[in-house]
C-alpha cells in the first residue's frame, strides 16, 4: 500500500496516535490509544473496513521500559 493511501487512512482514527512505514512483512507500525478494549476494537474495525487494508496484527503494551524522543 503506498503510504499516502495508509496516511489518510490512519488520518481518519484518532485514537491513531504515531504510525510509520517500516521494512519486512508488515507495511507500517500503528500506535493506537485507546480508553478501553471495547474502544480499542472499534479502533482497529475503522482500520480494519479500509478497502486497502489486507489484515492487522495487534499486541497490547504492558508497560513502557525505555522512551527516548528524537524531536
Amino acid at each position: 500500500m503506498a503510504p499516502e493511501e495508509l496516511r489518510r487512512i490512519l488520518s481518519a482514527v484518532p485514537e491513531v496516535q504515531d504510525a510509520a512505514t517500516v521494512t519486512g512483512d508488515a507495511d507500517a507500525i500503528v500506535h493506537v490509544r485507546s480508553r478501553d478494549i471495547p474502544s480499542l476494537e472499534d479502533a482497529l474495525e475503522r482500520i480494519r473496513i479500509a478497502p486497502t487494508v489486507d489484515h492487522t496484527r495487534s499486541a497490547i503494551v504492558l508497560s513502557r521500559l525505555v522512551h527516548r524522543s528524537y524531536d
